[in-house]
């Protein structure tokens, strides 16, 4: 019996965790050896290294996509529409999967009765965007995969063929040291530098802490910008001076190999100032045995349990972050026994084995229909 064969479909062609993300599904989807891909991408970048070390039957494609982004629709800039129309050569594959909701071409794409569409939903738009979405979804004849709860439940209502629930699972930083002694406090954001993800509230929260707190506390923001959103990193500079903190916060570019960073760090800050879909960099932090302090909405209300794996502090309140961090600075016992409770939860809902077992799951259950 001859292998499944899917077209896989990626909007991004970086390292950050919707990239991670496809690359996690694509490989347990190779491993299985049911399936032969064809992954696409939108142009080459660093995601190859990854793709590059994959087992299996697949080959990689460039092609021009529909691609929404944010800053599109800020700027009323429609070019993404220029692909829209072209013809996609998709009939000799079994299924369509398409990774994030906004390539939206592949997705109104219509398939013969053979062809199953499977979408990867890993976002939490608002508002218009919400309505929006939503009408697209609608028009999909598509199975949804949704990688949390707090995904799904934005999505209500929808009449597509099937909606699934898978939470993201990360290999993780396994074989990072627990944290043994605590006396200055290292924290670590780490992430795409943009207008939501919460650098520049970390920074306003390290300025609310009383000096004599402060001067036992380091903290590294590790990422960048979009090519057109320089400005974000630009206002982190301007902050940092401001409020004369340049020695206590350091900015870092984005690294491929970030566990150096975990293993440096004990307390990992998800600030988001807008809700998480799901909140892989808490679950990587919680791998590497350490706590997380996190906004306390969308995703990362399920991954991090209140006073036992982390803290949840009150999304865009400065002054309750400092809090939480000065918390954690005079209790370190603390922290090492939520990094140890954390850990124990990844390896229960988080690892890679759960997700392989739950993504397979799903995609067989798929394609029985």
């Amino acid at each position: 019996m001859s292998n499944i064969k899917i077209i896989a479909i990626h909007q991004g062609n970086e390292l950050y965790g919707s990239d991670r993300s496809f690359i996690t599904t694509v490989s347990i989807l190779l491993k299985s050896k049911k399936f032969d891909l064809d992954i696409v991408l939108p142009s080459k970048g660093p995601i190859l290294e990854l793709i590059n070390q994959l087992e299996g039957n697949f080959s990689i494609n460039y092609e021009k996509m529909s691609i929404l982004r944010k800053s599109d629709v800020k700027r009323l800039n429609f070019s993404f529409l220029f692909s829209f129309f072209r013809r996609k050569n998709i009939k000799k594959y079994d299924v369509v999967y398409i990774n994030t909701i906004v390539i939206l071409d592949y997705i109104l794409l219509k398939l013969n009765k053979n062809q199953k569409k499977i979408i990867h939903v890993r976002e939490l738009p608002k508002g218009l965007k919400l309505l929006f979405f939503k009408r697209i979804l609608n028009r999909s004849n598509a199975y949804l995969i949704f990688n949390s709860n707090a995904t799904k439940n934005t999505f209500k209502s929808l009449k597509v063929k099937g909606m699934y629930t898978v939470d993201n699972g990360v290999n993780g930083f396994t074989e990072v040291n627990k944290i043994e002694e605590i006396n200055n406090l290292n924290l670590l954001l780490i992430g795409r530098i943009n207008s939501w993800k919460g650098q520049d509230l970390l920074i306003k929260a390290i300025h609310e802490i009383p000096d004599e707190f402060k001067t036992k506390i380091s903290v590294k923001i590790v990422g960048d910008v979009y090519e057109k959103e320089l400005k974000y990193k630009d206002n982190l500079i301007k902050l940092l001076d401001n409020y004369n903190l340049s020695k206590t916060v350091e900015i870092l570019p984005f690294t491929k190999e970030p566990q150096s960073l975990f293993k440096w760090s004990h307390i990992i800050i998800v600030p988001s100032k807008q809700p998480e879909p799901f909140g892989r960099v808490a679950i990587e932090a919680m791998s590497a045995s350490r706590p997380v302090i996190a906004a306390a909405h969308g995703g990362l209300k399920s991954i991090v349990v209140d006073k036992k794996t982390g803290l949840l502090f009150e999304p865009n309140n400065a002054k309750d972050l400092a809090s939480k961090i000065v918390y954690l600075l005079s209790n370190p016992s603390y922290i090492i026994k939520m990094g140890e409770e954390g850990k124990k939860r990844f390896e229960e809902f988080y690892s890679t084995e759960v997700y392989e077992k739950k993504i397979l799951e799903t995609f067989d259950e798929i394609l029985k229909k």
